[in-house]
């Protein structure tokens, strides 16, 4: 069914979806005054409600100044099948890691908020000692944040020291059956 519009009353025409999901083609021709231009298609798009897309995440253990890319501390699900736009990371700042882009460190306590396209140039590294905090995560759809989400980061010690047992003058340590003995 053709629909005439002024110019004029433009601003006042609008197009709704249909009740169901799918598809919907409208054909669409302008007047100049002279004469009709030849038609152009729209193709209207009706999809349910948009779901927010939901980070998931497990405790992590990292070696003491080892760096990994942050990506690979979480996953993502939208129930949409919408890729994800924009990422954002909070670290609790206890526990000595820390969040980077692009080489750079990033403040502890504040949003880093990158676009899906950087996710790449955002790296963790651990803190340079034994310890644990909780990081934080949430991704956009390009339509709305879904909730944050936390884990425990624990950064484990990359090095061991021998421990040294040492003989005292006043007796002798022997190796017998799985145990000391006091030889006295």
């Amino acid at each position: 069914q053709a629909v005439v519009v002024s110019g004029g009353n433009l601003a006042n025409l609008w197009l709704q979806g249909g009740a169901n999901l799918g598809s919907d083609q409208v054909q669409v021709r302008v007047n100049d005054g002279y004469g009709w231009s030849s038609p152009s298609t729209l193709t209207l798009l009706t999809k349910g409600p948009n779901h927010a897309p939901a980070v998931l995440v497990s405790d992590q253990q990292i070696g003491a100044g080892t760096t990994v890319l942050a990506s690979t501390l979480l996953s993502t699900s939208d129930a949409d099948g919408d890729s994800m736009a924009r990422y954002r990371f909070w670290d609790g700042g206890v526990g000595g890691g820390h969040f980077n882009f692009a080489g750079t460190p990033a403040a502890a306590k504040l949003n880093l908020e990158v676009a899906a396209a950087d996710l790449a140039s955002v790296t963790y590294t651990g803190g340079a000692g034994a310890g644990s905090e909780v990081l934080w995560a949430r991704v956009n759809d390009g339509t709305v944040w879904g909730d944050w989400q936390s884990w425990t980061q624990t950064t484990l010690r990359t090095s061991n020291v021998l421990s040294v047992v040492v003989a005292g003058t006043a007796g002798m340590a022997h190796w017998r059956t799985g145990r000391f003995d006091d030889q006295r």
